[in-house]
């Protein structure tokens, strides 16, 4: 097969490159060893980002009683869940 634009790398870069190229009628063929998306977002940079915005979220509300938000009950794994207070 013939290709006006060969893309090494499924990455950020790479998958946008793809997309442009595509988009200007270019016939496209992008090569990727592992997963479409590369390290950034398969278990880098966003994995990442997702896990410490989620250890943020946890943390305030673990300590929502100073914030004045009362029935937070903790899990013996150390999870919370909200129980209102009836």
């Amino acid at each position: 097969m013939d290709y006006d634009v060969l893309i090494i790398g499924g990455g950020p870069a790479g998958y946008t490159a793809a997309i442009q190229a595509a988009k200007q009628q270019l016939k496209v063929a992008l090569i990727e060893k592992d997963k479409l998306g590369g390290t950034c977002l398969n278990r880098g940079c966003i994995p990442t980002k997702t896990l410490l915005k989620c250890s943020e979220v946890y943390e305030i509300i673990k300590n929502g009683s100073e914030d004045g938000i009362d029935g937070i009950v903790e899990e013996p794994l150390g999870g919370a869940h909200y129980e209102p207070q009836v």
